[in-house]
């Protein structure tokens, strides 16, 4: 848990910052998010010994993506038309890692189709 906590502070420090803005694409994310899923079966609640089967650069990882997803929740952009389909990290985590990559243009479309849902599907 401590390692996590301490990432997720480290991700939100990198987010304000273009260089560590420009190092994620899409699939890099879509790992740091499967990553993040591993660590956790619940939203609150982490997996048994997670934190001995981590390694720090997974928990880096996996607290960029909670971290980004976090903060794209409390503002989701969604297009006209499209309603907020997800509702916590968590949730959204899962909808990321189950996005076909050939279908986004990158990691602000990947975050788009992950947080929305058109009324048409």
């Amino acid at each position: 848990m401590k390692r996590v906590g301490l990432a997720v502070l480290v991700a939100v420090a990198c987010l304000g910052r273009p260089a560590c803005a420009q190092d994620l694409d899409a699939a890099g994310f879509q790992q740091a998010c499967r990553e993040l899923l591993e660590i956790y079966k619940a939203r609150d609640t982490e997996r048994f010994f997670a934190w001995q089967t981590t390694s720090a650069a997974e928990a880096m990882r996996a607290g960029i993506c909670r971290g980004t997803l976090s903060e794209y929740l409390r503002h989701p952009q969604c297009p006209r038309g499209w309603s907020v389909a997800a509702t916590d990290w968590f949730a959204m985590a899962g909808r990321v890692v189950r996005v076909d990559l050939g279908t986004v243009r990158g990691l602000p479309d990947l975050l788009t189709v992950s947080a929305c849902d058109y009324g048409a599907r």
